[in-house]
């Protein structure tokens, strides 16, 4: 863009919601040395990494666009700290510089006027009962490597509170019989104690403390995708699904090797 015949070039942010230009950008270009024509800003600015900046005023200012030589009259943001200068959302639409695709965006009107039949829990497990059996298996094993550096641990037995040994023991017994769990009748290297936690309904969790073990597994260092990764592919999506989880890491097959890592030890 062209300021008062100084060609500026600009950063276009759809996710700001101001204009901004350092103060040392605005002096030249304004020729105001002394910020004698800023007016007072009630704004603060809140950066991309959580930091708030004060701006020392605002101006609004003339630029031209040399490819269509059309000009806009701005607000600006004047800010001391040398930062980009950035357009925002506003202007960079209304100056035509990104296009807004409408299309891609859907809505969905609610429902009005007589009752709906939908199929009931009995129903829906009935015709879909393959995929309502055992806890689900996500394909393949998994494999996690160790490093042979880090010497093993063997934790003893923590025992239950008195007040909750029968559920302990009912907890154990039921994850051997839905096979989440087996009994191990051979030397292992690694030995982690088990941790019983509340749940709000009375009932318990068994939980392993495995931080000894974390801290010897090898990593992966897989780049996990983000929101903005998937966005581009949703833009057109019409039906979105929130699944919860229950027992997560259950859906999660250890290999023989890996599974003897995970040994713990009950009183």
């Amino acid at each position: 863009m062209v300021v008062n015949g100084h060609d500026i070039q600009f950063q276009l942010d759809s996710g700001a919601t101001v204009n901004v230009l350092p103060v040392r950008e605005f002096k030249k270009v304004c020729d105001d040395p002394k910020l004698k024509e800023l007016k007072a800003s009630e704004a603060i600015l809140s950066m991309y990494n959580g930091t708030g900046i004060c701006p020392l005023g605002k101006r609004r200012i003339s630029l031209c666009n040399p490819k269509n030589n059309r000009k806009y009259n701005l607000e600006f943001q004047i800010v001391s700290e040398e930062n980009k200068i950035v357009l925002g959302a506003s202007a960079i639409q209304g100056m035509e510089l990104i296009t807004l695709n409408m299309e891609n965006i859907l809505t969905v009107d609610g429902l009005t006027g007589g009752k709906t039949q939908g199929l009931t829990v009995r129903q829906v497990v009935k015709q879909f009962k393959d995929v309502f059996e055992g806890e689900g298996m996500l394909i393949g094993k998994l494999h996690l490597q160790v490093d042979h550096c880090v010497p093993p641990v063997q934790f003893p037995a923590h025992k239950p509170p008195v007040a909750l040994k029968e559920k302990y023991q009912g907890e154990l017994k039921r994850l051997v019989e839905r096979a989440i769990i087996r009994k191990v009748s051979e030397p292992t290297d690694w030995i982690s104690s088990t941790v019983v936690v509340m749940k709000p309904n009375g009932k318990i969790r068994l939980c392993l403390d495995p931080r000894p073990l974390n801290n010897a597994l090898k990593r992966n260092h897989y780049p996990m995708p983000v929101i903005d990764d998937l966005l581009p592919d949703l833009c057109k999506a019409r039906v979105f699904s929130v699944v919860d989880v229950k027992n997560s890491f259950w859906h999660v097959q250890l290999d023989d090797e890996t599974s003897k890592l995970t040994t713990f030890v009950t009183p």
